[in-house]
């Protein structure tokens, strides 16, 4: 992490998972998106050894969630860089568990 140059989001989880499958990109993180948005990559990327899960070392199957894939060594640098981070990790479950109610919540109104 610390050599890393720069940090980009191209828009697209299923371009940057191609990207990353080429070796265009080292690795990629996002903070919210649903199993048709990363199953492909996921699949892809598997195959090639690279390692895919959330900022909580899983990938829930039926619900949004972060992202984070790239080779093992990077993908344990970027884990160990956010989980070192205790409030930020806080955070980020308490605007999972507010988006996830706040989708639920309009469902049943």
């Amino acid at each position: 992490m610390a050599k890393s140059r720069s940090v980009r989001s191209y828009g697209s989880a299923a371009l940057e998972f191609a990207m990353l499958a080429r070796g265009q990109i080292s690795a990629l993180l996002f903070f919210k998106l649903y199993p048709w948005d990363y199953t492909g990559g996921e699949i892809i990327t598997g195959e090639l050894g690279y390692k895919t899960t959330d900022l909580w070392r899983k990938l829930p199957l039926l619900s949004s969630t972060s992202v984070i894939s790239g080779n093992p060594k990077i993908h344990s640098e970027i884990l160990e860089h956010f989980t070192a981070d205790t409030n930020y990790m806080i955070s980020m479950m308490n605007f999972t568990i507010y988006n996830n109610t706040a989708e639920h919540a309009s469902t049943f109104s």
